[in-house]
């Protein structure tokens, strides 16, 4: 069986946060794992705070499921989640907009090597990338022996997955302006200091004298073009 995340974006009905969040705890949670091959789901609230702060954020909530399932299974699975998660809420009146996106995963999820602190708050980031068509081995390498390592070398980026765009995509079909996904961990109870030092790491500018290879070093594999987005979640990582 395959690894999958489906990574769902939504905007809610104006002033029915608080209704919508209680149904995807509750009834949507629910019905999503007791169906074919989903294992987990997690949902989630935009944070002010952010990677990249000119980047635009049109999402207010995020759900995050992960789904096993052989490549004959993957399509009854997403028709299940387009049917629960995206038509029936547009339906009650309680989703506006949305944007799902699957990966298959493709990498194991790599923990820090630093200490934990696992009582601090849970932050997630979505890294929505691209690598350059043809230079995925020199892309995955780069990840792998250069910049997971500084990623996870900073203090509070506490894990990290990655995955690739997946050939079957759920419906009904919207833009899919990333063919990479690398999913971040931060336990901080500072989210803004944590992302400061990130961002100053990337830049040479951290005090701690840590700095990361410089970006142009992966121009030739890894397009620039891309956007983080980081969530927190309101709900615990919810399991079959």
């Amino acid at each position: 069986m395959a690894a999958y995340n489906v990574v769902h974006f939504q905007s809610c009905t104006e002033h029915r946060e608080s209704q919508y969040a209680a149904w995807q705890r509750g009834q949507l949670a629910r019905a999503i794992l007791g169906s074919q091959g989903f294992r987990a789901v997690q949902f989630m609230s935009l944070q002010p705070v952010q990677l990249q702060p000119s980047s635009a954020q049109p999402w207010r909530f995020c759900a995050l499921y992960e789904l096993e399932a052989t490549p004959g299974q993957v399509s009854s699975a997403l028709e299940t989640f387009s049917a629960l998660a995206r038509r029936n809420p547009r339906e009650a009146g309680l989703l506006h907009n949305d944007a799902a996106h699957v990966f298959e995963l493709t990498r194991p999820h790599l923990p820090t090597s630093n200490a934990v602190d696992e009582t601090a708050p849970l932050h997630v980031a979505f890294v929505m990338g691209n690598c350059i068509e043809g230079k995925e081995i020199e892309y995955d390498r780069w990840y792998d022996e250069v910049h997971s390592p500084e990623v996870l070398g900073t203090p509070d980026f506490v894990a990290m997955r990655r995955g690739r765009l997946a050939s079957v995509q759920a419906t009904p079909h919207n833009d899919q302006p990333a063919n990479r996904l690398v999913l971040l961990q931060i336990r901080s109870r500072d989210l803004h200091a944590s992302i400061d030092e990130f961002i100053a790491r990337a830049h040479g500018t951290s005090p701690s004298g840590v700095k990361w290879a410089p970006r142009e070093s992966a121009a030739g594999f890894a397009s620039l073009n891309r956007t983080t987005h980081v969530f927190t979640p309101f709900s615990p990582r919810l399991t079959v």
